[in-house]
C-alpha cells in the first residue's frame, strides 16, 4: 500500500530486479502519461540501496516533484537496462507529488505489482515532500519466479514421460557409494562439481585422488539450478549413506562447487558435523561478472552433445538440470550470495582456496570486444539498452584478464572474509576438469594432495 507519513515513508520490508523492474516502469511510465507537468532538465538523482532481502529505490523530489528522467534512470539502473534508450521513448514531465491524482495513480501501480514492490512518498516533519521511494521485495520476487520454473519444470517432465525419459536417467546425487569401504576413522572425500558439470567433471582428479589411496565419491546435481537447492539435496545425501555414517568428510570442490559447500557447512539447518574440511578450486565466493551475459549457456551445454533433431531429448535434459537459477545465483548482487557471504565461516571446518590467473583472453582480445561493443551501442537501440550487463563484464574484466583472474573467476572475487589459505597459480578455470596433464595442472594437484594429507 502507498503510505503517506509526516518524517518518512513506512514500507514493509522489500527487494528486486529485471522483470519487476521493468513491469514498474512501464506502469509508471503510463501514469506519466497520465499526470506529468512541466519537463525538468536537472540531473539524475536518486539512490540505490540494495541487501539480500529489500532493494529500496530512493529518487529525490525537487519542489515536491520528482522529474521523469530521475524516476526512469532509477528503475532501468535496477534492471541493469540502459536509461537513456527510454528517455527518448517515454513521456517527460515531473510527477507532482502533493496531488492526489498522482497519488491515486501509483496506487494502482503498486497495487498491479501484488506485494513484491511498494511505492512511497517520504516527507519531513513538516510533511513537505522529500523524494519517492521504490522499495522492491526480494524474497517474493524470487518466490515468484522459482513457482514459475517449477510449474514449468513439471510441464516439461510429464512431456519427458510421455516420450521415455524421467529425472532419474540425470544420475544425480552421490556415486561411488557401492564401491566404497572407507576405514575406520579414514576421511572419504565429497567431490562436487561446478556450473555445467557433471559425475565426471572431475574425473582425472578423482583417478589421482584413487591412486594415492584417497576414499572418495562425488556429488552431482542439477547443475543450472538453484544453488540452495543442490545444497539441500547434498546435506540429505550425505545423511542418508549409511556407509558414510562414521567417516569424517572433506569436501572438494570446483568452481561453483564451492558455493554448494559453503551453503551446506554454513547454513544451521544443513551443516553435517562430520566435514572438517572444504578445499575449494576456483571457487566465485564473491560471484562472477559473466553471469551477467544475456543469455543462458546450458541449452548450448546439451545442444552440442546430441544432434538437432533429438530437440525432446535436449529439451527435456536441459530443464530439469536447472532453468537459469545458478547464473542468477552467481551474479555478485544476487540475492543467494549477499545471503551466503553475510554468514560467519564454519569454524569447525578448515578452508583452503585455490585460485587461477591463467585467463586464455588477451588484452588485445578484450580491447577489441570492447570497441566491438561501443560501436554496435551507437548503432543499436536495443544493444545500448541492455549495454550495462555487458559493460560489467567488459569495462573491469577481472575474470578474464591474464593475472587477474582465470577467464571464469576473478582473483578478487574468489576470496572470502576469515579463509587465509588462498594460493594462487598459473591455471585458468578449466584445468582442474580437462588439463591435470600439464605442468599447471600438476602444480595445481600437489597444492590439492598437499592439503590433503
Amino acid at each position: 500500500m502507498l503510505v503517506l507519513r509526516g518524517g518518512g515513508c513506512r514500507l514493509r520490508g522489500c527487494g528486486g530486479r529485471m522483470n519487476l523492474a521493468v513491469r514498474l516502469l512501464v506502469g509508471v511510465a503510463w501514469v506519466m502519461a497520465l499526470v506529468a507537468g512541466s519537463v525538468s532538465a536537472e540531473e539524475p538523482r536518486h539512490t540505490i540501496e540494495q541487501t539480500a532481502d529489500q532493494t529500496v529505490v530512493r529518487v529525490l523530489a525537487t519542489d515536491q516533484k520528482v522529474s521523469s528522467e530521475d524516476l526512469i534512470a532509477a528503475l532501468t539502473e535496477v534492471a541493469d537496462l540502459d536509461g537513456q534508450v527510454l528517455i527518448k521513448r517515454l513521456p517527460h514531465g515531473d510527477l507532482d507529488l502533493t496531488k492526489r491524482r498522482t497519488l491515486a495513480s501509483l496506487h494502482l501501480v503498486e497495487k498491479s505489482l501484488k506485494g513484491r514492490a511498494e511505492i512511497g512518498v517520504e516527507r519531513d516533519a513538516n510533511g513537505v515532500v522529500q523524494a519517492l521511494l521504490v522499495v522492491f521485495d526480494r524474497a517474493k520476487i524470487e518466490q515468484g519466479k522459482l513457482h514459475s520454473k517449477e510449474t514449468s519444470r513439471k510441464w516439461i517432465k510429464s512431456i519427458g514421460a510421455a516420450t521415455g525419459h524421467s529425472v532419474e536417467e540425470l544420475a544425480w546425487g552421490l556415486r561411488g557409494l557401492d564401491t566404497l569401504m572407507p576405514k575406520p576413522g579414514q576421511p572419504v572425500i565429497v567431490l562436487i562439481h561446478g556450473f555445467q558439470g557433471n559425475h565426471d567433471s572431475l574425473a582425472d582428479l578423482q583417478q589421482i585422488l584413487t591412486q594415492n589411496e584417497f576414499a572418495n565419491v562425488t556429488f552431482a546435481y542439477p547443475n543450472d539450478g538453484a544453488i540452495a537447492d543442490a545444497a539441500r539435496q547434498l546435506a540429505v545425501e550425505l545423511r542418508e549413506a549409511t556407509v558414510l555414517r562414521d567417516s569424517p568428510l572433506i569436501l572438494v570442490t570446483h568452481s561453483m562447487g564451492g558455493l554448494v559447500a559453503r551453503r551446506l557447512i554454513e547454513d544451521p539447518d544443513l551443516d553435517d558435523r562430520r566435514v572438517r574440511q572444504l578445499l575449494m578450486i576456483a571457487p566465485p565466493n564473491g560471484g562472477s561478472n559473466l553471469a551477467y551475459l544475456p543469455f543462458t549457456t546450458d541449452w548450448y551445454e546439451h545442444l552440442k552433445e546430441r544432434p538437432v533433431d533429438g530437440l525432446p531429448d535436449f529439451v527435456f535434459r536441459s530443464s530439469m538440470d536447472g532453468l537459469n537459477e545458478a547464473q542468477h545465483d552467481l551474479r555478485p548482487d544476487s540475492r543467494f550470495l549477499l545471503d551466503l557471504n553475510a554468514r560467519p565461516r564454519n569454524p569447525r571446518v578448515r578452508y583452503s582456496i585455490l585460485l587461477g590467473t591463467k585467463s586464455p583472453a588477451t588484452p588485445e582480445q578484450l580491447d577489441s570486444v570492447s570497441r566491438k561493443l561501443e560501436s554496435l551501442t551507437n548503432k543499436s537501440d536495443t544493444v545500448q539498452l541492455f549495454a550495462p550487463r555487458l559493460r560489467k563484464i567488459f569495462d573491469h574484466p577481472l575474470e578474464l584478464t591474464p593475472g587477474s583472474g582465470d577467464g571464469a573467476v576473478a582473483v578478487e572475487r574468489g576470496q572470502l572474509v576469515g579463509v587465509d589459505d588462498v594460493v594462487t597459480l598459473p591455471t585458468d578455470h578449466w584445468t582442474a576438469t580437462k588439463t591435470l596433464d600439464t605442468e599447471e595442472g600438476r602444480q595445481l594437484v600437489q597444492e590439492v594432495l598437499q592439503r590433503l594429507r
